[in-house]
């Protein structure tokens, strides 16, 4: 079944190779790399869509109002803004984590990685150097996709939180008026 699979999909296989090769802390950090792009997924599709409806909804109570000057008025609005600034962040707290964690577990890899060099050099002294480089190569891919995983996502939460405060700004302003 597996073989097939390879057959039909090579890629399939240089990506089975790929984690073979990281050892399993790759695994772990593949899924918090998942995880990580759902909910940026997640977050833009709210962005692009639901969003502009809340926004929309928003301005029509503010301009059902009928003395948008009065205390009260203002209370009401405070508290839409809170509760749409509330909605535009959420799971943006899991991303940043998912961020943060990444390039530490990619730093868990690299430990094991060495680790298992230690043990190939206590057994056979230096000279099997195909079992170290095993053991190097354990050590650098963990820590090369913990920190893609990183960096790829910082950037990206630093496009949904510039996105996030030009429309709380944006609905602050249609509301000011």
């Amino acid at each position: 079944m597996l073989e097939s699979a390879f057959y039909y999909f090579p890629p399939l296989l240089e990506l089975a190779l790929f984690f073979e090769l990281g050892g399993p802390v790759l695994i772990l950090i593949s899924i918090v790399g998942l995880i990580m792009w759902v909910l940026v997924f997640e977050r833009f599709v709210f962005l692009l869509t639901v969003s502009a409806n809340l926004r929309h909804s928003v301005i029509h109570r503010w301009k059902s109002i009928e003395s948008p000057s009065s205390w009260t008025a203002h209370q009401l609005k405070n508290c839409w803004l809170s509760e749409y600034s509330q909605q535009l962040n959420s799971h943006l707290i899991l991303i940043r984590t998912c961020i943060a964690v990444s390039p530490l577990l990619g730093l868990l890899g690299t430990v094991t990685g060495m680790i298992e060099v230690f043990d190939v050099m206590s057994s056979s002294g230096l000279g099997d150097t195909r079992a170290m480089a095993d053991g190097i190569s354990k050590a650098t891919i963990p820590t090369m996709a913990g920190m893609v995983i990183s960096l790829s996502g910082y950037m990206v939460i630093t496009f949904i939180q510039q996105k996030i405060t030009s429309d709380k700004q944006a609905l602050y302003e249609q509301l000011s008026y």
